[in-house]
């Protein structure tokens, strides 16, 4: 029978290892996603130790790489990657991702700033043309 105080102690061991195992390591590649300029680059056990919380990913951008996305600040979060290429990759669907989406919001913007027809004003403003299957 295991006592209160060894089973504490395989609990917190074992909390420690998964800990560790959301933490990526120093020598991982990473960028900062919440800035439109970031770029990839090699992370220092200095540039991790602000981490306050990391969580594994297997898509980020719909990509079928892991990575780690950390929490640094409200204006920080890392995604990060085992490899320099794995990083520009995710750091370049990203970028396209986005400039789709204001390619998008911009039509939109066109199509329906005159009341044009099939437009309407979903949560959160953005006008929609129904017109061109956008939803």
């Amino acid at each position: 029978m295991i006592s209160n105080l060894g089973f504490s102690v395989m609990l917190l061991a074992a909390s420690g290892v998964t800990a560790a195992d959301r933490m990526p390591p120093a020598g991982s590649y990473g960028f900062n996603w919440l800035d439109p300029e970031s770029h990839c680059k090699k992370l220092t056990e200095k540039d991790l130790a602000p981490v306050i919380k990391c969580t594994v990913s297997t898509n980020a951008f719909g990509l079928q790489l892991s990575s780690h996305m950390c929490k640094v600040s409200a204006h920080v979060e890392l995604i990060v990657y085992r490899t320099a290429a794995q990083c520009q990759e995710a750091l370049e669907t990203m970028q396209a991702n986005a400039m789709t989406l204001r390619r998008v919001q911009g039509l939109t913007s066109l199509l329906c700033d005159s009341g044009g027809p099939g437009c309407f004003q979903p949560v959160g403003g953005v006008q929609v043309s129904a017109a061109y299957g956008l939803r």
